[in-house]
């Protein structure tokens, strides 16, 4: 039963509205998989949020080469979608970290 976590953090938005959903092979996986947190005020001075969201992932289902992405909605973004994968090929399990970073000028994923 073991099972792994890929977390998925956005961070610098305003308004903290944000929409955030998982996909497995482009397929979009069922919300009780996720959890995400209501966004947090980051910076006071400048009004910005972060909020996190973790997806439990089987360890037969990384073995197998999935590919996990991590699917962000925001009105600062352009288009108002980013999205950043993982896979095994990544990296260890124990030391993916996927990290959208929405900025209101320009949207930069890292």
């Amino acid at each position: 039963n073991q099972r792994l976590s890929v977390t998925c953090m956005a961070q610098g938005f305003n308004p903290p509205h944000l929409f955030v959903r998982w996909m497995r092979n482009g397929e979009p996986l069922p919300q009780s998989q996720s959890v995400t947190s209501a966004p947090m005020a980051e910076n006071p001075e400048n009004e910005s949020y972060v909020a996190y969201s973790v997806l439990g992932v089987g360890a037969e289902e990384w073995g197998a080469g999935n590919v996990y992405t991590c699917l962000v909605g925001h009105e600062a973004l352009p288009l108002q979608l980013a999205q950043k994968s993982v896979d095994r090929a990544s990296g260890k399990a124990s030391a993916v970290n996927v990290s959208l970073v929405l900025a209101d000028s320009a949207a930069a994923c890292y």
